[in-house]
């Protein structure tokens, strides 16, 4: 896929470096998402609908080590420990996101790659997919806010980390999405026996019905922010929105309708500052080729 506009550049978040693995597109003079906890309730939703379902949505980041199973003469790339790209549990263990966040090297970015000998061979998908693990609960903490309506002041929480299995599925039908399988956390469970997955719905009734949009995301690679606006057109499988901010880190984010039902999902960046769209692929896309999802 194309991203245009402009690439983040690296902050210094928890102590640990992060780069944006795709392209800002803010729709308008100003970035309008709010950090999940200290969302206002005034763009159409209210505080507690906001709250409940960002909960389902997580950060895929590169392990800080590919050893193994990669060695010391292979070629790590330069993704260790980076911040990568959003996405969302729908199931107990199985998580939904963008497929382009496992292409191989792109956009100044060096995937890993194993040594054969005097050349390097990019490593698949599927073996880059286990190289990532998920965050979720990565948010600011409104109880902890100095200023409560300066989300500056307000620390950020300790993430719960699951590893990523498997990719179980990864572009069909030329689509740009993936499917993860999700391992338990330090504490044994499963992600979903701690965070409610997305209510999934991939029928066309949903679809018709999506007027009003959210998408819950880790945009800029930081913490959980949520982006309100109004879906202008389903075409195809593609499901547009003029009105929601995105940033790089945000690709794969779910889009959940007014009534949390998760209907598609975050890929493409149109926006700027005199309008234009992003964009994502519908959920019904995905399960006209999907085994998963249906």
């Amino acid at each position: 896929m194309r991203w245009r506009s402009v690439l983040l550049g690296g902050v210094v978040l928890g102590g640990c470096c992060w780069v944006a693995t795709t392209f800002a597109s803010v729709c308008g003079p100003a970035d309008e998402t709010q950090d999940v906890e200290l969302y206002d309730g005034g763009r159409g939703l209210s505080k507690e609908q906001v709250f409940r379902w960002q909960a389902a949505t997580g950060q895929l980041r590169w392990n800080s080590s590919f050893i193994p199973p990669l060695t010391a003469e292979d070629d790590p790339g330069n993704l260790l420990g980076v911040r990568w790209c959003t996405g969302t549990l729908f199931s107990e263990k199985l998580f939904l996101t963008a497929g382009n966040c496992f292409d191989a090297s792109a956009g100044g970015w060096s995937t890993p790659a194993r040594r054969v000998g005097n050349s390097f061979v990019p490593l698949p998908p599927q073996e880059l997919a286990p190289l990532t693990h998920v965050n979720f609960n990565l948010q600011r903490d409104t109880t902890t806010c100095a200023t409560p309506t300066d989300p500056r002041t307000c620390a950020v929480r300790k993430p719960d980390s699951y590893p990523v299995v498997r990719l179980l599925e990864y572009r069909r039908g030329n689509l740009n999405y993936a499917i993860l399988e999700l391992g338990a956390g330090a504490d044994g469970q499963l992600p979903g026996q701690r965070y409610n997955p997305a209510n999934l719905d991939s029928s066309s009734a949903a679809l018709a019905q999506a007027k009003l949009l959210a998408i819950i995301q880790h945009s800029g690679g930081g913490p959980k922010r949520v982006g309100i606006g109004t879906q202008l057109r389903i075409s195809n499988d593609r499901i547009s929105y003029g009105d929601i901010d995105t940033f790089g880190g945000s690709g794969g984010a779910g889009i959940l309708d007014q009534s949390g039902r998760l209907v598609g999902l975050h890929t493409n960046g149109g926006c700027d500052v005199t309008g234009g769209e992003n964009w994502g692929i519908t959920v019904r896309a995905i399960s006209e080729v999907s085994d998963i999802i249906r």
